[in-house]
């Protein structure tokens, strides 16, 4: 019977703060989940994910939800996968996306593709060294494995605070060859995204989802504010991260002018390792 497994993805997610790295690791497989499917190829289009690609036949969606083991209270990690199977061909097909959770972000690309071939290395056998491939202006890179009597091609790509993840898989005994999945694959546009009204204190705006907010946040020592309050929110379309921060003075700060105080933030938030 023909099984793929699928790398969970093991990138690394920065929080706000960007001295704090965090890994998540982790792996599953899934074994005849995936529906026959003999038909002829189609363009599968995703809105929500902004890709189109060809496969051979309508693909079943799986959703997984991978806990978010970095940060205790948060949304957990969600996995968008579709894969199909073509019986005449003995070969599988996945495509996977996912965003990271609301108050995390991708902090380095090349850290993430390295730590996702690293965890393959301990479950199968690479066969092709990864090389930087590039997809519309995207960064990814490639490789091919076998395990157990499987040879699987592998592509990747980082897009903003998404990443993507394809896979084909035949038996060992047959011919690599080419079709149209790796090839057909391009990232479409951002679908606009209506968002939801939100207030917070005194000021009212549209987030792209609820916004989420994180337990036993506290100003940081020597903080001018008081009260901190942040909401985060992800964009569904994008996975682009949104953040809204409100805070009150304390009662013995004292701000010579609007422009000093504003110099203030600014030199926070370039203490990091943010552009």
């Amino acid at each position: 019977a023909l099984f793929v497994f699928l790398f969970v993805y093991s990138g690394y997610a920065q929080e706000t703060e960007p001295s704090k790295m965090k890994v998540l690791n982790g792996i599953t497989s899934i074994k005849n989940t995936v529906q026959n499917q003999t038909k002829e190829w189609i363009d599968f289009k995703h809105i929500e994910g902004a890709f189109t690609i060809k496969m051979p036949g309508k693909p079943e969606e799986i959703k997984k939800e991978i806990p978010n083991s970095s940060r205790a209270g948060y949304p957990p990690y969600l996995l968008n996968m579709y894969a199909v199977i073509d019986t005449v061909n003995f070969t599988t097909y996945l495509i996977r996306y996912s965003d990271y959770p609301a108050g995390l972000y991708l902090a380095d690309k090349s850290l993430a593709f390295s730590a996702s071939i690293k965890e393959m290395e301990g479950k199968a056998k690479i066969v092709k060294a990864p090389t930087v491939i590039f997809k519309d202006g995207n960064e990814g890179r490639k490789l091919d494995l076998s395990i157990e009597d499987y040879y699987m091609q592998v592509e990747m790509y980082a897009r903003g605070n998404r990443m993507y993840f394809l896979l084909r898989q035949i038996p060992a005994d047959s011919s690599v060859g080419e079709d149209a999945f790796f090839n057909s694959f391009h990232f479409d546009k951002y679908t606009p995204n209506k968002g939801v009204p939100f207030s917070v204190g005194n000021i009212s705006l549209t987030m792209p989802d609820k916004p989420f907010k994180p337990a036993g946040v506290k100003t940081g020592e020597g903080s001018i504010l008081k009260e901190d309050n942040i909401y985060y929110a992800t964009n569904k379309n994008s996975g682009g991260v949104y953040a809204i921060e409100s805070g009150e003075l304390t009662k013995y700060t004292r701000i010579k002018d609007l422009d000093t105080m504003y110099a203030k933030f600014v030199r926070g938030m370039n203490e990091g390792d943010d552009s």
